[in-house]
């Protein structure tokens, strides 16, 4: 996500024309529209824009951090793809982002993350999210990064252990002795909440596997 995506979400956001965003920010509406294609504003428009609607700059720029990141609940999970100085870690096959899926160690297969993370992260692994359930998270290509050794905070994405080896990746709340597993899908209906009770006997076993902390792209082959 970038300036464009920040700019569809401030339309949205704000019930606005981009006829009206144009006025705002002190530009002509052809402006507006290189900018939903992904061109730069200025400092001064980006000055109007976040002075008119309470926002920070990041909010209009930033691709991790922005008001698209933030509208779409994927604020602190950037992505990149992968560059010369990379971790390798291994890949634990997929988890499903709608219903629940085995999840098995794929040996020999691996994914690069950035190498600042070999010491603060050394158990960390990759898993492909499969289904539709949190696809406004992680598009189709994305890998999911998982560290077994973080604690799952309340509102984080995780990847939660059902039934031994079956496993999701979902945004998790808890709620005295429920855990609430909520899908972000564009599909939002077709993915209730999941509320699991760790006291009812008639629940099934849940373990916080562990904390999805980074996404990347997978690496692709380079022909020289």
């Amino acid at each position: 996500m970038g300036v464009a995506e920040n700019i569809d979400a401030l339309l949205v956001k704000f019930d606005i024309t981009a006829e009206s965003l144009a006025r705002i920010a002190g530009v002509q509406p052809p402006t507006v529209s290189r900018w939903r294609h992904g061109a730069m504003p200025r400092e001064e428009p980006i000055n109007r824009m976040v002075e008119y609607f309470g926002l920070e700059r990041d909010d209009i720029v930033s691709d991790a951090f922005g008001l698209a990141a933030k509208e779409h609940g994927r604020v602190g999970i950037p992505t990149i793809k992968p560059a010369y100085s990379y971790h390798v870690v291994p890949m634990l096959g997929n988890a499903a982002a709608g219903e629940w899926r085995e999840v098995y160690e794929q040996h020999g297969e691996a994914v690069t993350i950035p190498d600042e993370f070999a010491e603060s992260h050394p158990r960390a692994f990759g898993v492909k999210p499969a289904g539709s359930s949190m696809d406004l998270v992680f598009r189709d290509d994305e890998i999911a990064i998982c560290d077994p050794d973080m604690e799952v905070r309340d509102g984080s994405v995780a990847l939660v252990g059902v039934n031994g080896d079956e496993a999701t990746i979902k945004r998790v709340f808890f709620a005295g002795n429920t855990i609430v597993l909520h899908a972000e899908s564009t599909m939002a209906d077709e993915y209730p909440d999941i509320a699991i009770n760790t006291k009812d006997p008639a629940s099934p076993p849940v373990h916080l596997i562990g904390e999805i902390f980074w996404k990347t792209l997978p690496a692709k082959p380079i022909k020289f």
